[in-house]
């Protein structure tokens, strides 16, 4: 299987960790991603070492994006952002993590004009302009924390975000990062949600960045806020992508994030999802 079905290991513990972890890999999943704490949290290191090794779950990191910004123009933010994303690749290298999600980050502009204005294109232009030069920033950034990964041995990707202001937003705000660096070095998260608020097919980045897709996050909102719902159907468009996805023969860690949900909404969750994967025509059979 190419498509190896995962959860995010919820904010606040309804029940202890362990016996949480222990429902879902009975259900099928195979993987745990873990947001990586502020500050240095010894008790929730052991915690995950032991809880991963007991049940046998591949573990990613998703780094901290609250205030973080690494494509900030001023240099002492972007560097402070720096050092707080190393400080996630020192947690996910202590647990044992394989893969660390990344946000770029964001531009602080509010003019977000509607296409109706007379003013709309000279005002958007010059936001384009200023979300490239935060770009650049980034890629510089990145240059950086990649030094680290490669030490560390953890694979960094980036994930596709869904406001206009964020970064990565569009293609073309992946493209332009992207395009510096082999699959090897940066790998991109593929996220289903996001997509859907930024207007945009999951097919689209697969038919532009298939071999840079290195991990994937899905839950269902809609289309406008990021609501992290639990998914009872799935559209043919959102059906076709999971398909080609599998299709890509290299294992990929299929993440809800849904941890504010009960298990049971997880756990169906995933069944919607692995369905997706097996033609109607075996179903049938």
């Amino acid at each position: 299987m190419t498509i190896i079905p995962g959860f995010q290991v919820p904010f606040q513990e309804n029940h202890p960790l362990d016996d949480y972890v222990k429902e879902l890999k009975q259900a099928g999943f195979q993987w745990m991603e873990v947001i990586a704490p502020e500050f240095e949290d010894r008790a929730l290191e052991e915690k995950i070492i032991m809880v991963s090794k007991k049940f046998s779950m591949t573990v990613s990191v998703h780094a901290q994006f609250m205030d973080v910004n690494l494509t900030a123009l001023h240099p002492d933010i972007c560097n402070a952002s720096i050092e707080a994303i190393h400080k996630n690749l020192q947690f996910a290298k202590k647990i044992g993590a394989r893969l660390v999600v990344l946000h770029g980050g964001f531009v602080h502009w509010s003019d977000f004009l509607p296409q109706s204005h007379p003013l709309f294109e000279m005002v958007h232009t010059e936001f384009l302009k200023l979300k490239n030069a935060h770009i650049d920033k980034l890629i510089q950034a990145l240059n950086q924390l990649l030094q680290i990964t490669k030490e560390y041995q953890i694979k960094l990707a980036i994930e596709n975000l869904g406001c206009e202001w964020e970064i990565p937003t569009s293609i073309e705000d992946i493209d332009r990062i992207i395009h510096h660096y082999n699959q090897n070095e940066l790998g991109i998260v593929l996220d289903f949600a996001h997509a859907a608020i930024a207007g945009l097919s999951p097919n689209h980045f697969i038919d532009r960045f298939n071999h840079h897709i290195t991990h994937v996050h899905i839950n269902q909102n809609d289309n406008n806020y990021d609501l992290h719902l639990p998914i009872h159907s799935l559209s043919a468009d959102w059906s076709l992508a999971l398909r080609r996805l599998h299709a890509l023969e290299k294992p990929l860690g299929l993440i809800l994030e849904m941890s504010e949900q009960p298990l049971s909404e997880i756990i169906k969750s995933k069944d919607v999802l692995m369905e997706a994967l097996v033609p109607k025509e075996v179903i049938g059979k």
